[in-house]
């Protein structure tokens, strides 16, 4: 097994000296393979997180678009931790248009930053990588979204999987043997639907 480095941001950043670390915390965003995102609330109104976000996105147009959802991974703990099965695919697996409201609406002139220092060197980043202001506003108005709302109902389609999964393992110990692979698929679909 080849060891691999893990850049964790917000356990090795040091507060006081964000502003110097910026720029050599974009180089770590552009060498990284994946990324981890435990978003909040408050995630998409921070400049630095989407920021962040949006440059690790924008190197998967193309033809490495593919690769996204296997590299890119949202959690958040205000996801539904539910373990009904048919709760887990229904439409809360869905984002609202409150979860996608700030990006939907991002002004990375409005979005919060540490420190105005801080705005000054992401924007100006932002103008030097992106071209302008709106150009990556638009960009994270138009792309962001889907990305959330993917990453949201994988993580619902994960939960709804695990379950069944822990279902089918009870009934094998209440049965004592595995259901039919048939009856299986029958009784996963009536869960699913609620028939």
């Amino acid at each position: 097994m080849q060891d691999e480095p893990i850049w964790l941001e917000n356990a090795c950043v040091d507060e006081d000296k964000l502003g110097a670390l910026m720029r050599a915390n974009f180089t770590y965003l552009q060498k990284s393979d994946r990324m981890i995102a435990f978003v909040s609330k408050g995630y998409f109104s921070r400049l630095w997180c989407v920021y962040e976000l949006a440059t690790f996105y924008r190197k998967y147009h193309g033809p490495l678009r593919k690769f996204l959802d296997q590299d890119l991974l949202l959690l958040s703990s205000e996801w539904s931790k539910t373990t009904d099965v048919v709760s887990a695919l229904s439409a809360s697996s869905m984002p609202t248009a409150d979860e996608l409201a700030p990006l939907r609406t991002f002004s990375c002139r409005e979005a919060k930053c540490l420190r105005a220092a801080d705005r000054a060197v992401l924007l100006a980043d932002i103008r030097r990588e992106w071209g302008s202001e709106a150009a990556f506003d638009a960009f994270v108005q138009a792309e962001l979204p889907a990305i959330y709302a993917s990453n949201k109902l994988r993580y619902s389609q994960s939960m709804a999987t695990s379950t069944a999964d822990h279902l089918d393992l009870a009934l094998w110990r209440v049965l004592g043997h595995p259901l039919p692979e048939r009856d299986l698929a029958l009784w996963r679909v009536d869960l699913a639907f609620g028939d």
